[in-house]
């Protein structure tokens, strides 16, 4: 009895994925939700990571705003075939929370899927398909900006599709372009691997 509920169970999230990714391919746009730091961690030192406090109301709303002023680059549309409808003021709020004082460690933290699911709840409150990356951590020693990419329902705030994704750093002028170019890199990478993402939901 147990196997065949375990065969009925599978074939029902095979079922639930099909589904999700026809919901996807079929949505007219995208709701752009931002980048959320709220898990986030900056993996190094004082010295890597020395104003803090500067990252959480500067460099947080700065890198959300690159995505608006340099659409080419972080090219949304292009990577993930829709149009961007944006709304970051959700993640504007959340990121403003982070508290700077626990933000720095020198051990390299990790977000689940679960965790993710969780961050989502705090999105959504519409209708259709929304976007949101939810960021692991900033690794100095590695050069890597590690992410989520979350497609979501909007409505139930279920989510649809969750891949970690990373990023390498090592351009751009400043600390702001610095830790912009791994979400670059990323973007370089996502243009082939969205495909597949989504061909996994079949």
């Amino acid at each position: 009895m147990k196997k065949y509920f375990v065969v009925i169970l599978l074939f029902a999230m095979i079922g639930l994925q099909a589904q999700n990714r026809s919901k996807i391919e079929s949505a007219a746009n995208f709701t752009w939700y931002g980048i959320d730091f709220s898990m986030a961690q900056m993996v190094g030192t004082d010295v890597d990571f020395n104003e803090p406090a500067k990252i959480v109301s500067q460099f947080m709303p700065g890198w959300n705003k690159l995505f608006l002023d340099e659409p080419k680059k972080y090219d949304l549309e292009g990577t993930f075939k829709k149009k961007m409808v944006n709304d970051l003021s959700k993640v504007t709020e959340r990121n403003a929370a982070v508290d700077y004082l626990k933000l720095v460690t020198d051990k390299a933290n990790t977000v689940s899927a679960e965790d993710v699911a969780g961050v989502v709840k705090n999105y959504g409150g519409g209708d259709g398909i929304g976007l949101l990356f939810v960021v692991e951590n900033f690794d100095k020693a590695a050069g890597q900006v590690r992410f989520w990419v979350v497609i979501f329902d909007v409505k139930t705030q279920e989510v649809m599709l969750a891949q970690k994704t990373t990023g390498k750093v090592g351009s751009g002028f400043g600390f702001r372009n610095y830790w912009a170019s791994g979400f670059y890199s990323a973007f370089k990478e996502m243009k082939s691997l969205y495909p597949k993402w989504l061909k996994s939901l079949s």
